[in-house]
């Protein structure tokens, strides 16, 4: 019996030993990336982080593996993202690629981010993208220093579990979605429950893209922004209807306490545990909800209520940009960095985005034959309402505004300036630059004549 027994255990000695020395064999080497360049990427979309690390593995164990290329890939909350890129552009300290939130001018303009033509293959990539690039946008003195990846879009995003709790459905039991602004406020004040600890509306003020499409977009996606070319005005009429809803919801208190503290992941989260019944979302929320921050409702997307007593005139969508490369990149190998840079906008890479439900190809090609059977059933609501590439000018500014929509906010918020207060600013500023901007047309007429 002894011997049975020793020679059992000699036997499972044996099969781990082998076992220890065959699995090393079968693991792939791609994690020993002394010998390769390793490119590092930053970005601040948490809700894509989980299909980025996916893809980006794959890419570091094939086609990186083959051409000594190691993608570093690291991505933060997008509040702790905003913080640490511009400090990292003000310090130098940016790595290869990048994304950079707002405006890329001044960026440019300071040699923070640096011309795509700069590397091998950047003239050509730039060439067969397949979106028309705009100065003073993607372009800043003829050089090119990104190209939308994306899009996004925007949509009433509320859970169903809450408003079948407060009856707020119709015969068949189904959520009654509120249709206009009226509606959205009316059904915010239903929801609204604090003995339940559940509330109508999550307006995170702290975030200040909340301040854009967030805020605005269902007043902009129904009221134009015309310059009265006669009179030397613009038309504010969107932001004065904006704010004075911001004001009625404030004075009912529909909305998610301590919403100046409130940022878009804190509104996000609670949202996630059932304690807020709509926001205003846009497409990459899809993915926030599904991965960084799973919901435990059920929950469903509509299109954004329009403004009483006007008609939709359009469909807010933003083109989101890719990113964008940093001086660092110039003392790596051009190539390599290239290599990088092109499989992150490649129609691969974002067909797969798309597949995943985590963003929008900004050329719509991309999306033809994409494999939607395991996608989110929310993404549906966000991706049909981007079909095409619409026309891409310059807008006619006559100087900048007095103040930003976030700062407009902010005043209107907390009482320190009335909603009058606000649109008289914002008119009298533009009379003034518009005035500047005649002035200057003259002189410069008698110049020439």
């Amino acid at each position: 019996m002894k011997k049975r027994i020793v020679l059992l255990i000699s036997l499972i000695t044996v099969i781990v030993l082998m076992t220890v020395i065959v699995i090393p064999g079968c693991v792939d080497d791609s994690d020993n990336i002394s010998d390769r360049a390793v490119i590092t990427v930053w970005s601040g979309q948490a809700g894509s982080k989980a299909v980025y690390t996916k893809l980006i593995d794959r890419w570091n164990r094939t086609v990186g593996k083959e051409k000594g290329i190691y993608i570093h890939y690291e991505c933060f909350a997008s509040t702790e993202y905003n913080e640490k890129i511009l400090t990292a552009l003000q310090e130098g300290t940016t790595p290869e690629i990048f994304r950079v939130p707002g405006n890329k001018k001044k960026y440019a303009k300071n040699g923070q981010i640096v011309p795509i033509e700069l590397f091998p293959g950047g003239k050509q990539f730039i060439e067969s993208y397949g979106e028309p690039l705009v100065e003073g946008k993607e372009q800043f003195d003829g050089k090119t220093y990104f190209v939308n990846g994306e899009v996004t879009t925007f949509a009433l995003i509320y859970n169903k579990d809450m408003f079948r709790r407060y009856g707020i459905v119709d015969e068949n039991g189904e959520p009654l979605v509120p249709k206009t602004m009226s509606e959205y406020t009316a059904t915010a004040i239903k929801l609204t429950h604090p003995e339940d600890g559940c509330y109508g509306l999550g307006i995170p003020l702290k975030t200040s893209t909340y301040s854009g499409a967030m805020f605005s977009g269902p007043f902009t996606e129904c009221i134009p922004s015309e310059i009265d070319y006669a009179m030397g005005s613009k038309d504010y009429t969107y932001l004065r209807k904006a704010l004075e809803w911001l004001l009625e919801i404030k004075k009912c208190k529909a909305y998610f306490p301590g919403a100046e503290i409130l940022d878009n992941d804190m509104m996000r989260s609670q949202f996630a545990a059932g304690r807020i019944g709509m926001f205003i979302g846009a497409s990459w929320d899809v993915g926030v909800l599904t991965h960084q921050f799973p919901t435990e409702c059920e929950w469903g997307v509509a299109p954004l209520p329009v403004v009483d007593g006007y008609d939709k005139i359009g469909s807010t969508i933003n083109a989101t940009s890719g990113f964008c490369i940093g001086p660092k990149a110039l003392n790596q190998n051009r190539a390599k960095v290239m290599e990088v840079f092109s499989f992150l906008h490649s129609p691969s890479f974002q067909q797969e985005l798309y597949s995943a439900g985590v963003a929008i190809p900004r050329i719509p090609e991309r999306m033809k034959g994409a494999d939607l059977s395991n996608t989110p059933k929310q993404w549906e609501g966000f991706a049909s309402r981007y079909t095409k590439i619409g026309e891409r000018t310059h807008t006619e500014s006559f100087g900048s505004e007095p103040m930003t929509t976030k700062e407009a906010i902010d005043y209107v918020w907390s009482g320190e300036m009335t909603v009058d207060q606000i649109i008289a600013t914002y008119e009298n500023n533009f009379r003034e630059n518009f005035r500047k901007a005649e002035t200057n047309a003259e002189s410069e007429i008698r110049k020439v004549e």
